[in-house]
């Protein structure tokens, strides 16, 4: 999975900042898969994908037009941005259970040792 995608003479880049902009709209992992569905989120994660952004990655300027934006571009768009918030949502979901599972192990511990004094 690449941090930038091409896309005519644009550069897009998935800096933390936006992943985490198009996560808002996506609330949980079950909506992933039926985001593309909803015309509001749809348009929405477009906009914030093709939005020019400063070295920080901060919006500058006014929202683009989608109006340009062939068939095969959305997709390939759409696409490339539900891979990188199904990975940040299956990456937090896998580091969640080995945290719980640590804190699991170390709370029976304790438990242990305080029930034997």
């Amino acid at each position: 999975m690449s941090d930038t995608l091409k896309l005519g003479d644009s550069e897009i880049f998935m800096s933390y900042g936006l992943l985490t902009e198009l996560v808002r709209l996506v609330p949980d992992l079950d909506n992933i898969p039926t985001m593309v569905l909803n015309s509001e989120v749809r348009d929405e994660l477009l906009t914030k994908l093709l939005m020019k952004r400063d070295a920080r990655g901060n919006p500058v300027g006014e929202a683009p037009s989608l109006e340009s934006l062939t068939l095969e571009q959305s997709e390939v768009l759409i696409d490339w941005a539900q891979t990188h918030i199904l990975d940040f949502f299956l990456r937090r979901a896998t580091k969640a259970v080995a945290q719980t599972k640590r804190i699991q192990s170390q709370l029976e511990a304790y438990s242990l040792t305080g029930s034997a004094g």
